[in-house]
């Protein structure tokens, strides 16, 4: 019986984009755990300093 044979899948994602461009096209991501008087503020002073979504700051998650 004949051994079977890999061969790796590419997605167009993974195959249109080098490690390099990926690097440079990310986006960092913020979690904040709770929302209470310090997560507020914390957003608060991201919005102070642009560093919101819509700026294209960082993509900011409130657990």
């Amino acid at each position: 019986m004949p051994e079977p044979t890999f061969e790796p899948r590419t997605t167009a994602a993974a195959s249109n984009t080098t490690p390099h461009a990926r690097a440079h096209t990310a986006v960092p991501t913020i979690v904040v755990v709770g929302h209470g008087m310090v997560g507020q503020r914390f957003l608060e002073a991201l919005a102070e300093r642009g560093l919101t979504p819509a700026a294209g700051g960082a993509r900011v998650v409130v657990l």
